[in-house]
């Protein structure tokens, strides 16, 4: 007779069984640590609390919750707060560092895509913001709709790109962007629409009339010569860019020059 020391095989039904008390028993305490939280943590916890309980990607889970506090204008450090009651609760520990990082990492961006967006003009350089530039672009191609004018012969896009080792300090940034401003003024004579594009370009909507090539040229020559920085913007490229037929189109192509 032979007997067999090792471990008993548990059949398909048994392990079936433990797979289905265990989904039973994670989702039973998933209820009572959110009975335990309350109901009065900042929007989208609950999946947070989902995930650690019964497994998952959190990362995910707190880039939403960042963006859906930042868009309901939830404070930073009340979220913070919503986010280490949840791992005291049900780690009984700190929020690691990766999770803290993309949780405020996702808040900032969504506020601060938020005052981007409700801001019309930089205080220092009267730069517009892009979107408001993408609104007076809209306006364009909504004027010439109504005249019967084709967009791509009534205006342009006239682009100021400066050197990105003057955009290296704030401080530089700034002043070499209010050069831009100035010099764009001047030579079109204030009869434009700027903004900022990204980190380093400036993007005015101008109609393309035979003074266009000119007034380009001028501003060139004035951001070689002056400057408000500690020297000439000198290397700024300048160059008209054409714009597409249709909105959506233009719209993309402000995104482009964005980055």
């Amino acid at each position: 007779m032979v007997w067999f020391t090792g471990p008993a095989r548990r059949s398909p039904v048994d392990v079936r069984e433990d797979r289905k008390w265990g989904v039973v028993r994670a989702e039973l305490r998933h209820r009572r640590v959110s009975r335990q939280l309350g109901e009065n943590l900042p929007t989208g916890f609950d999946a947070l609390v989902e995930r650690l309980v019964l497994g998952g990607e959190l990362d995910g889970a707190c880039v939403r919750i960042g963006e859906s506090a930042a868009d309901a204008g939830i404070p930073l450090d009340e979220v913070l707060d919503g986010l280490e009651r949840v791992y005291r609760v049900v780690r009984d520990s700190e929020p690691p560092f990766d999770v803290t990082r993309a949780l405020t990492m996702a808040w900032s961006e969504s506020s601060l895509q938020y005052i981007h967006a409700m801001s019309c003009e930089d205080p220092l350089t009267g730069l517009a913001s892009l979107p408001h530039v993408r609104s007076g672009l809209n306006e364009a191609f909504r004027q010439c709709e109504r005249t019967g004018v084709a967009v791509t012969e009534q205006w342009a896009l006239v682009v100021v790109e400066v050197p990105r080792d003057r955009m290296a300090l704030p401080a530089w940034g700034g002043l070499a962007m209010l050069d831009v401003a100035e010099a764009l003024r001047t030579a079109f004579d204030d009869r434009l629409t700027i903004g900022r594009a990204g980190t380093h370009r400036v993007i005015a909507i101008t109609q393309r009339d035979a003074d266009l090539p000119m007034a380009v040229s001028a501003t060139q020559e004035l951001l070689a010569t002056q400057g408000a920085g500690s020297a000439p913007v000198g290397s700024a490229r300048v160059w008209i860019e054409g714009l597409p037929s249709t909105s959506s189109a233009a719209s993309l192509l402000l995104d482009e020059l964005a980055r």
